[in-house]
């Protein structure tokens, strides 16, 4: 634990950090992070825990993750993963990587699509470009997501255009 006594700190003294869903388009990152782990559901299996970080104006420093299921007992899960894989690397230009510090920091564009997460829109990497090719598709602005996600299948109270947890191969 760590005493917090010499902070002088009260919440009521700031405002709350809120943002919103990042809206649907294609976005500039980079890899800012990524890890090899194990599923907490299904021992054996592991996943790459890749962690973007935004460089578009209106939404730089922004996060998002996906998870890439290269080791798994589901060989429909692992062909998926390693099609995504592949768009990464190629999308960097590290046609075979040996390490994954090999992929970090290094521009590329990412389509950023939304899925339901309990009730709520969640952003989902949907594909991968180079950040030359990325010039070509519509990107995002800052000011175009609140209404984009109003008109959401989830944000409607229809049950249209979800899946539950278990129709997930993974």
């Amino acid at each position: 634990m760590a005493d917090l006594g010499d902070l002088n700190f009260n919440a009521d003294e700031h405002d709350d950090v809120s943002f919103g869903v990042i809206p649907k388009g294609w976005a500039s990152v980079i890899i800012s992070g990524i890890k090899k782990v194990e599923s907490k559901n299904k021992p054996g299996n592991h996943y790459l825990n890749v962690e973007y970080t935004v460089q578009t104006e209106g939404f730089k420093g922004r996060k998002l993750w996906s998870i890439i299921n290269l080791w798994n007992t589901n060989s429909t899960a692992v062909e998926i993963a390693q099609r995504d894989f592949a768009g990464i690397c190629r999308a960097v230009g590290v046609m075979c990587p040996r390490d994954t510090a090999e992929l970090l920091n290094i521009p590329l564009g990412i389509n950023i699509g939304h899925r339901d997460y309990k009730g709520d829109p969640q952003e989902d990497v949907k594909g991968y470009c180079s950040e030359a090719d990325l010039l070509d598709k519509p990107q995002i602005t800052a000011g175009s997501g609140a209404e984009a996600v109003a008109n959401e299948p989830w944000m409607s109270g229809s049950e249209t255009g979800t899946c539950a947890d278990d129709d997930i191969p993974m």
